[in-house]
């Protein structure tokens, strides 16, 4: 019996969100996987002027993730600001030429 005959089981969700009018708390992994997921959460919370992205419990991040808060700081009034990018964020907006592009809050 070939191991593609037996499904997958389901895998845990590696990533979390919390969304506030005003703010954003990502957690885990900020990929393709949770893209969708994140969208929902997302469109509730962009009308504020520059929202909060709290990023400092992300442990994954790629061109998806990068596409999210792009998306989120071309929706937001007067763009969006990022709280404790982890190393794996940095490294993503340096190798795109994007380190210089959102602004960051403070830790509070």
């Amino acid at each position: 019996m070939s191991a593609l005959s037996h499904p997958l089981p389901p895998h845990p969700r590696a990533y979390g969100v919390v969304a506030n009018t005003d703010s954003l708390t990502f957690t885990g992994e900020l990929d393709a996987a949770a893209l969708h997921h994140c969208d929902e959460h997302v469109d509730g919370m962009v009308p504020a002027h520059e929202p909060v992205v709290d990023l400092a419990g992300v442990t994954f991040f790629d061109v998806a993730g990068l596409r999210l808060l792009l998306r989120l700081d071309g929706a937001a009034r007067g763009g969006i600001r990022l709280r404790l990018p982890p190393p794996c964020v940095r490294l993503v907006l340096e190798l795109c030429d994007l380190g210089g592009r959102f602004r960051t809050a403070s830790a509070a």
